[in-house]
């Protein structure tokens, strides 16, 4: 049995230091929102994905993102976000497409087969579906 130094503690201490807050950075955003709502997700058979928000009927998005789901975690493959001079009022989006008001951030994958989760916030709503791409 070997003893553990105390630069190995001090270093898994920060380790787990920097992973919480990184857990608290992503949960703040949600934190402020209401689940609930309801969002339909269409397939095409060309793979082409559609994510619309059904309830609540007066809702306005600010964000959308689609995740792949895996044994590994979740790999986000699009985020969309308005714009800050942007008032588009938008309920339906095209993965893979940015829609006019909003910005793209980092790159769109396309969809490939497997399960997905989508989350779309605006107002005081965070609406979360999963669905799946067939081959």
């Amino acid at each position: 049995m070997t003893k553990a130094s105390g630069k190995g503690k001090v270093a898994a201490s920060a380790s787990l230091t920097g992973m919480l807050s990184m857990v608290v950075a992503v949960a703040l955003p949600l934190a402020a929102c209401k689940p609930g709502g309801k969002a339909s997700v269409t397939v095409a058979a060309t793979g082409e994905v559609l994510v619309r928000v059904v309830e609540p009927r007066n809702f306005c998005a600010t964000s959308a993102s689609v995740s792949k789901l895996g044994e590994g975690g979740a790999e986000r493959i699009w985020h969309v976000v308005r714009r800050g001079d942007s008032t588009a009022c938008i309920r339906t989006f095209r993965v893979g497409t940015t829609p006019d008001g909003f910005r793209t951030i980092g790159l769109s994958k396309p969809s490939t087969p497997g399960h997905f989760e989508a989350i779309v916030l605006g107002g005081e709503y965070a609406i979360m579906r999963t669905f799946f791409v067939p081959q």
